[in-house]
């Protein structure tokens, strides 16, 4: 039987492979083009892991960065310290040199009055460098009222002017809003 005479057997039969040959084709670009879509998105998806990798590979290096500034940074954090603390070792090498004087002097003095004038003229250079620093000296004066966020009562005594300093023991300092130490004092109850 030839192809005509199949043909001729069933009518029919032409159109299906006509819609097969059709569908053949539709299958066949329907995967030509699932094909490109593909490589489409294996493209997209190199170019994805390039820019992960590359991301990757920035943060790190930022992380470096940052890593390195920060030791920077308290590497000149601790120059900054150290080289405040010298200065300030630094002022205070003439007390020292003065308080050596007073006492070389002060052997030989004929007048204790001048070893005394001496003393006292240390003291406030000494007083000088501290205020100089930023330390706040905390001296209160007698009738002053008692503050117990700057004064420590370390006695007290009965009387009319209550809750005033009747006495100061020591001196209180402060730097800045730190209280290094507070005023010990006797205080009237």
């Amino acid at each position: 039987m030839t192809k005509k005479s199949r043909r001729h057997l069933d009518p029919g039969n032409e159109n299906k492979i006509e819609e097969n040959k059709e569908q053949k084709k539709d299958i066949q670009k329907g995967m030509d083009e699932l094909k490109k879509e593909n490589e489409e998105l294996r493209d997209k998806f190199s170019v994805l892991e390039e820019n992960e990798k590359k991301n990757k590979e920035d943060m790190l290096r930022l992380h470096a960065e940052f890593l390195n500034f920060k030791n920077r940074l308290n590497k000149e954090k601790e120059d900054v310290i150290k080289n405040s603390i010298c200065e300030f070792y630094n002022n205070l090498l003439p007390i020292a040199d003065n308080l050596e004087t007073a006492i070389e002097k002060s052997a030989s003095a004929s007048n204790v009055q001048d070893v005394v004038e001496g003393l006292k003229l240390i003291y406030l250079d000494f007083r000088k460098i501290l205020e100089t620093e930023g330390l706040e000296i905390i001296d209160p004066a007698p009738g002053d009222p008692f503050n117990p966020e700057i004064h420590e009562a370390i006695d007290t005594v009965e009387g009319e002017n209550k809750n005033t300093v009747m006495d100061v023991h020591k001196k209180g300092y402060k730097y800045g809003n730190r209280l290094i130490r507070p005023a010990q004092v006797k205080v009237v109850i």
